[in-house]
């Protein structure tokens, strides 16, 4: 879990990927998860609308923007 998420977020080749974590957790605990670099921390059951707005979200977030 969380020591995944720290070890994608210190290697270069990952630092442009989105990282959601999907959990049954407590609130600190999916603080926790936005702390050690995860974009997002989404409750289970997970509503398959949502994840596609999310993802949809972090993808545009991180789209790389084109010079004028």
């Amino acid at each position: 879990g969380l020591s995944l998420v720290k070890e994608l977020r210190v290697d270069a080749s990952f630092t442009a990927i989105p990282i959601i974590v999907f959990t049954a957790m407590s609130r600190e605990d999916r603080d926790n998860a936005i702390r050690a670099g995860a974009d997002r921390a989404i409750d289970k059951p997970v509503l398959f609308e949502s994840l596609i707005d999310d993802i949809n979200e972090l993808l545009k977030e991180r789209k790389p923007q084109t010079p004028k």
